[in-house]
C-alpha cells in the first residue's frame, strides 16, 4: 500500500528529480515507511509506501531484470500467490511481494495483467521497450487515480492535492463546483479542480513520448452475468462461503489487521466471519461514537463485542472534536469528500492506526444488497409514475410536519420526495441524496450554473449503460450505485481518511470474486423487501444474535446540526470566507437562520458551504 505519482514530458523536455521528490512529499502521509524515485530522460515514477507484505524486499520502484519495464504500485492484490504459481515456470522471484507478480504478469501476458488482478489498484508502469507509460485503475475503484495533461507533460497522483500543492493547477472546476452544490462529492471523471481528471474505475491510460494519450476499458463493467436459478443451485451457504472466502483473502498480511465496526449488518458479517474461521486471534474493532446518542450504535457494538470476548476501542466524536481538525480534514478529503460522516471515518482511522496499519471495513453491502432507502425510494417512484405530475399538491405536508434536527427525519424524507419525485426515474434516483435544491443551488451561486441534466450527467448516463446490459429497472439501481456514489464519494472520503492516518482500509465485500458471486444471484432474491437488505440479513441469522438482525436500519449519519449549533462562530466565519461574487450572502443568510430554528438540512448545507470554504483555502484553490 502506498502512494504514487510521476511524469511524462512531451517535445523532449527533461524531467527533474526534485519534481518528482516534491510530488512525493505531497503524498507522504499515504507511505511514511519508504519513498522509492526513479527519473531517467522524460519520464519520472514516484511511491510512497506503507509496508505490509514483505515488509524487507518490497520496496519500489520495481524493476524487470533487464530494467526496461519500470512499476510503481498503491494498492494489495489478494490472489497474488495464485498468479506466481502460474509464473513460476517462466520467472525467477527474488520477493514475495504481490509488486512483483504485476510486474512479471505483465512482462508475460502485457495488458492482460489488470484483468487478472482481484484486489485493489492504481498502478503506473513504465515500458522502455515502446515508450510507453500505462497507468490502471482497480474495475471497482477503491484506489483513486489523478492526471493532468498540458501541451509538454502528463502527470498523475493518487491524490488531488498535488496538483494545487505544486502549482500545476489550483482553480475550482465550475461544473465540479456545481456537482458538489447538488450532491457533496464530483463525479468521475471530472475532479473538483479545473484541469485535473480521475481514471476511471477499470479503465487504463497509454501515453506516448510524442504525447499521444489512449483510454480503454481493460474490465467487464460490473453487471449481472448469469443467474443462480433459486430452487435448483442457490443456496444461503453458498453465499456466506463466498463471503468467508472473500474475507480470508482479504487478511492477507505481514502485519496485524483490526475491523471498522459499527452496529450495522456489513462490519458485523465481517466480524463473525473472522470469529468463525479463526481469523479473530488478538483482534481490535474501532467504532466511532457521537455525543448525541440518536445518532450512535457504540451501546450495542460494546455489547456484543463483551459478549465476543473481542477488544474494542470507541472514540467520541463531539462539535469540539471537530473543530479541532477541521482545517486538516479539509486537506483530507482533497476532491470534496464532505459528507458530514466523512468526520467519523477521519477520526477512527486515526485511533486505528495508533496499532495498525491495514484494517477491514464493511463498504459496499447497501450497493450489492439494495440496502439504501433510495433503492425502496426509487422503487415507489417507479410503480407510481403518475404521482410526480402532482407532486406539489403534498407540500402541504412539510408545513405541518415539526422540525428535526436529526437529518433524514420524517419531514426531511417527505422533502426529499416531493422535490425530487418531479424528475424522471433516472434523474430522481441520482438527486435522492441531495444537498440544495435546484432552486437553492440557482439562488445561492451567482454564476457559472449548469442545468441539472448538465450536472448529473456523469451519473445518469450509467442508466444508458444499464439498458445496454439488458439489466432490469431494480437491477439498475444498484449498477448505478456502485458506479457513481459508491466510487466517487463512500470508497474516497475511506480512502483519504485512512491513508491520511497511514492506514490502508481493505473492504472484503467488494472483492471481485465476492461482487461477481453476489451479481449472479437473481435479482428478485436481492429486490425482495428492497432498501432493507433483506438477503444479506437472512444469512445474517446463522451466525448473529437476534438484536442485530433485527435492529432498524441507521444508516451512516453523524450530528451535524448540532456542530453547527455548538460552533455556529466557527463556521460562520468559513461560510461568509466565500467570494461574495461567486455566492449570494443573502442565501447564507438565509440558511443560518433557518439552522437557528432547528432545520437540520439548512445546517447541512452550512457544513458542504464551510468545508469548501475550508478546502479551498487549505489548498489555495481559486473561485
Amino acid at each position: 500500500m502506498c502512494g504514487i505519482t510521476g511524469q511524462i514530458s512531451f517535445n523532449e523536455k527533461v524531467v527533474q528529480r526534485n519534481f518528482i521528490e516534491q510530488c512525493c512529499e505531497t503524498i507522504k502521509h499515504r507511505g511514511p515507511d519508504h519513498t522509492g524515485i526513479y527519473v531517467e530522460d522524460h519520464v519520472g515514477l514516484g511511491m510512497t509506501r506503507l509496508s505490509i507484505i514483505d515488509l524487507q524486499n518490497g520496496n519500489q520502484p520495481f524493476f524487470s531484470e533487464n530494467g526496461e519495464v519500470v512499476l510503481v504500485f498503491n494498492g494489495e492484490i489478494y490472489n497474488f500467490k495464485e498468479l506466481r504459481s502460474e509464473l513460476n515456470a517462466d520467472f525467477h522471484f527474488s520477493t514475495t511481494s504481490d509488486t512483483e507478480v504485476i510486474l512479471n504478469g505483465y512482462l508475460k501476458w502485457g495488458k492482460e495483467i489488470f484483468n487478472k488482478l482481484n484486489g485493489m489498484f492504481a498502478i503506473a508502469i513504465w515500458d522502455k521497450r515502446s515508450n510507453k507509460l500505462i497507468l490502471a485503475r482497480d474495475p471497482i475503484g477503491i484506489k483513486p487515480l489523478y492526471y493532468s495533461i498540458t501541451e509538454n507533460t502528463l502527470i498523475f497522483s493518487s491524490e488531488t492535492k498535488t496538483f494545487p500543492m505544486l502549482g500545476i493547477a489550483n482553480e475550482i472546476s465550475s461544473l465540479g463546483l456545481s456537482q458538489y452544490l447538488f450532491s457533496s462529492y464530483t463525479f468521475h471523471p471530472n475532479t473538483s479542480i479545473k484541469g485535473v481528471q480521475q481514471l476511471v474505475q477499470g479503465n487504463l491510460l497509454e501515453v506516448s513520448l510524442s504525447g499521444i494519450v489512449k483510454i480503454d476499458s481493460f474490465a467487464p463493467t460490473i453487471c449481472q452475468k448469469k443467474v443462480i436459478n433459486k430452487t435448483d443451485t442457490f443456496q444461503l451457504d453458498d453465499l456466506i462461503k463466498s463471503l468467508d472466502e472473500s474475507v480470508a483473502r482479504q487478511t492477507v498480511s505481514d502485519v496485524p489487521f483490526g475491523l471498522l465496526l459499527s452496529a450495522g449488518v456489513d462490519s458485523m458479517h465481517l466480524l463473525y466471519s473472522l470469529i468463525e474461521n479463526n481469523l479473530a486471534d488478538n483482534l481490535q474493532t474501532f467504532t466511532a461514537s457521537f455525543d448525541n446518542p440518536s445518532f450512535s450504535e457504540d451501546k450495542l457494538v460494546r455489547e456484543i463485542t463483551n459478549k465476543l470476548g473481542i477488544k474494542n476501542e470507541t472514540i467520541e466524536i463531539t462539535s469540539r472534536t471537530v473543530i479541532e481538525d477541521f482545517e486538516k480534514a479539509c486537506l483530507t478529503f482533497d476532491n470534496l469528500e464532505f459528507l458530514p460522516t466523512c468526520m467519523s471515518i477521519y477520526h477512527v482511522s486515526k485511533i486505528a492506526s495508533r496499532e495498525h496499519k491495514v484494517v477491514l471495513a464493511g463498504n459496499g453491502g447497501d450497493e450489492l444488497f439494495y440496502g439504501y432507502p433510495t433503492h425502496k425510494a426509487s422503487k415507489i417512484h417507479q410503480q407510481y409514475n403518475l404521482f410526480t405530475k402532482h407532486s406539489g399538491q403534498f407540500k402541504f405536508l412539510e408545513r405541518i410536519l415539526p422540525n428535526q434536527n436529526n437529518y433524514l427525519g420524517l419531514k426531511e424524507k417527505v422533502h426529499r420526495f416531493i422535490e425530487v419525485s418531479q424528475y424522471s426515474p433516472e434523474l430522481a434516483h441520482t438527486l435522492w441524496r441531495f444537498i440544495f435544491s435546484r432552486d437553492e443551488y440557482e439562488s445561492i451561486l451567482l454564476k457559472d450554473r449548469f442545468t441539472l441534466e448538465e450536472i448529473m450527467h456523469d451519473q445518469t448516463r450509467y442508466f444508458d449503460q444499464a439498458k445496454n446490459l439488458y439489466l432490469n429497472s431494480e437491477e439498475s439501481l444498484s449498477f448505478v450505485d456502485l458506479n457513481t456514489w459508491l466510487v466517487d464519494c463512500s470508497l474516497m472520503m475511506w480512502d483519504k481518511a485512512g491513508m491520511n492516518s497511514s492506514l490502508e482500509i481493505r473492504v472484503p465485500l467488494l472483492d471481485l470474486e465476492f461482487v461477481d458471486f453476489v451479481q449472479q444471484i437473481d435479482s428478485n432474491l436481492k429486490t425482495y423487501k428492497i432498501g432493507s437488505k433483506h438477503l444479506f440479513r437472512e444469512i445474517g441469522k446463522k451466525r448473529f444474535a437476534p438484536e442485530i438482525i433485527n435492529k432498524p436500519k441507521q444508516g451512516f449519519q453523524a450530528p451535524v446540526h448540532n456542530w453547527i449549533s455548538e460552533q455556529s462562530n466557527f463556521f460562520k466565519d468559513y461560510t461568509y470566507s466565500l467570494p461574495g461574487d461567486i455566492f449570494n450572502k443573502k442565501s447564507i443568510d438565509k440558511l443560518w437562520s433557518e439552522s437557528k430554528d432547528g432545520i437540520a438540512t439548512s445546517s447541512l448545507k452550512l457544513w458542504q458551504l464551510s468545508c469548501l470554504a475550508g478546502w479551498s483555502k487549505g489548498l489555495n484553490i481559486k473561485f
